[in-house]
């Protein structure tokens, strides 16, 4: 499991219940110098680069809604 993800699962709660979405493998590729572009995405899609905190408050508060995490706990 990559660092990146045990850290993710932990700030919100669910180290060691589930596995990440993005394995280790595909971390080392992407620190490896693996280019990535994302100019299609932003086109078609229409999708919005945003900050990272406020990208990682968006999921916290998904996991709340759907029951992975219980509202008043130390991650929120």
């Amino acid at each position: 499991m990559s660092r990146i993800a045990e850290d993710g699962l932990g700030l919100v709660g669910l180290s060691g219940r589930i596995r990440p979405i993005i394995s280790s493998e595909v971390v080392k590729y992407f620190i490896l110098g693996a280019k990535y572009d994302s100019s299609k995405a932003h086109k078609v899609l229409g999708l919005e680069d945003k900050p990272f905190k406020e990208t990682l408050r968006s999921a916290v508060h998904w996991y709340v809604r759907n029951g992975y995490i219980r509202r008043g706990s130390k991650v929120l």
